[in-house]
């Protein structure tokens, strides 16, 4: 998505639940502003075209540590010792996930639409109704899934491709999915800890995770940056790609990164 720099880190962008790295193709059309460095914008397992078995032929047990443990995977197979790291709400989980177990590989954090608190009791058991419902194959409407991510004014075009991609996921894919999410631990004290930069950023209409909670993170964060994106819901890359590509090329230069 962008050309190659040796003067900047890489760039890894992790996209969204319930779908893949197809979220973030808006942030490479030329009326975009340009990201820096090396972008790359992986699947997680079993999204997109990745397996959800792992190499020893068994599907491991759901956890966002298999997910931060696949990023480091391919950190490693570039010869990439340190990379700016931004995720998308089930994304920004697995990113700080990485911060709690892996800081030495981050040289800055990307947070959009997304919360450092556990799931509430009731949310989590909300989760889990949900996988047991997908390991049967009953998965909700990929149209009705957009339709409460997505800001009301989004583009039809943009919201059609979105439930494209979200009902091309496997319905084992999800419910694995859903039982990571729902056992993930609280992050603010993770976060505390942070000594690199980081932008927060958020949909102003984001109606799943919302500003009090990314102004919850940035408060949290030493050195933070808070980004409003206007008009945006949920899935801001995706909806503003020009003025998500501005958020983290502007905040990247001021971090002299």
């Amino acid at each position: 998505m962008a050309s190659p720099s040796t003067a900047s880190p890489p760039l890894v962008l992790l996209h969204a639940f319930p779908f893949d790295h197809r979220i973030f193709d808006g942030l490479g059309v030329p009326d975009s502003h340009p990201l820096p460095g090396q972008t790359f914008a992986p699947d997680f397992r079993g999204f997109g075209e990745q397996p959800l078995i792992h190499h020893d032929g068994r599907v491991p047990h759901p956890s966002l540590d298999v997910l931060a443990d696949d990023v480091i995977d391919l950190l490693d197979s570039y010869g990439i010792d340190r990379a700016v790291v931004g995720g998308v709400s089930l994304g920004g989980y697995v990113v700080m996930n990485l911060l709690a177990r892996y800081p030495h590989r981050l040289a800055g954090l990307i947070l959009a639409d997304t919360k450092a608190d556990a799931d509430t009791d009731e949310a989590r058991q909300v989760r889990l109704d949900a996988a047991a419902a997908a390991d049967s194959g009953d998965v909700r409407p990929a149209a009705a899934v957009v339709a409460g991510l997505v800001a009301p004014g989004t583009a039809p075009d943009t919201a059609e491709l979105l439930a494209l991609y979200a009902g091309s996921q496997s319905p084992a894919a999800i419910a694995w999915a859903q039982r990571a999410m729902a056992d993930r631990p609280d992050s603010f004290e993770v976060l505390a800890g942070c000594r690199v930069p980081v932008l927060v950023v958020v949909g102003s209409q984001d109606q799943v995770t919302g500003l009090d909670r990314a102004e919850a993170m940035a408060d949290a964060t030493p050195g933070s940056t808070l980004v409003v994106i206007d008009g945006a819901g949920h899935l801001a890359a995706a909806e503003a790609p020009a003025a998500f590509a501005a958020a983290v090329t502007e905040w990247w230069s001021a971090s002299g990164l």
